[in-house]
């Protein structure tokens, strides 16, 4: 699946804006918001050390 492009228009000191840390094990997880090809907002969890 290819990477969407970020909701909220990325800068070069911080080009993904995480909005909230998730405590749930095994990974911590951070939400990041997306834009679909229909332009609606959706959500994925990534694991923090993918940034």
């Amino acid at each position: 699946m290819k990477l969407q492009t970020p909701a909220i228009a990325p800068t070069q000191q911080q080009p993904y804006i995480p909005i909230k840390k998730s405590t749930v094990e095994p990974a911590n997880l951070v939400a990041y918001w997306f834009k679909d090809s229909d332009g609606k907002l959706f959500r994925r969890w990534v694991p923090e050390s993918t940034f």
